[in-house]
């Protein structure tokens, strides 16, 4: 799953980061993949960690592009 991180005022994208957390044993909720493209932001320096209100987060879409 992709996660989109962007300035929360100017809708300015940060960066996107793929993340698998996957798990057969429980369903992952969209906030679990938004804390894992935070701590990682955090420590690519990309964002302030004192200041996450100033962000916000998306779940990536991504449509296959195949032909029939």
């Amino acid at each position: 799953m992709k996660v989109r991180i962007s300035d929360a005022y100017t809708n300015q994208e940060i960066f996107t980061y793929s993340i698998n957390l996957g798990s057969a044993n429980h369903h992952l909720l969209d906030q679990d993949y938004f804390e894992e493209a935070w701590t990682n932001a955090v420590k690519d320096k990309l964002v302030n960690q004192d200041r996450r209100e100033e962000y916000k987060f998306e779940i990536v879409i991504e449509q296959n592009q195949g032909t029939h």
